[in-house]
């Protein structure tokens, strides 16, 4: 199985392609019902303060994981792809959706990178052209 991430902008292309959506936002954007990893989300003291100007992108990404580290993250992973197994056996990977566009700074992309060094688990952004 693969591992993407990606923006819920582009959601109906990635299910053309066979993967399986995962929000990992605070919140679903407004008509869907996306599985969620709420756990994996942005705590919201940090995104408020983030989005205030109150930290910059360094300390966004300092205190965004510790926040991970501080998640039992490898049982989230293991029930997640369970439960995933169940729904669909057919999906291609698993796509871990938010609102950022691909080239823009956003927790996915930290979070893609905390796998790699902690688990070696690659999790590569999956760009679309529409």
């Amino acid at each position: 199985m693969e591992y993407k991430t990606g923006y819920f902008a582009k959601v109906n292309k990635y299910l053309e392609l066979g993967y399986f959506p995962v929000s990992i936002a605070r919140f679903n954007p407004k008509g869907t019902n996306f599985m969620q990893w709420i756990r994996i989300a942005p705590a919201q003291d940090i995104l408020s303060a983030y989005k205030s100007g109150q930290i910059d992108e360094v300390e966004y990404e300092f205190k965004y994981t510790l926040q991970l580290q501080n998640t039992d993250i490898m049982k989230d992973w293991n029930y997640l792809l369970n439960v995933i197994s169940h729904i669909n056996k057919d999906y291609k990977g698993v796509v871990f959706l938010c609102y950022e566009k691909s080239d823009s700074f956003c927790h996915r992309h930290i979070f893609a990178e905390y796998m790699k060094t902690n688990f070696n688990i690659d999790i590569e952004e999956l760009i679309v052209w529409q």
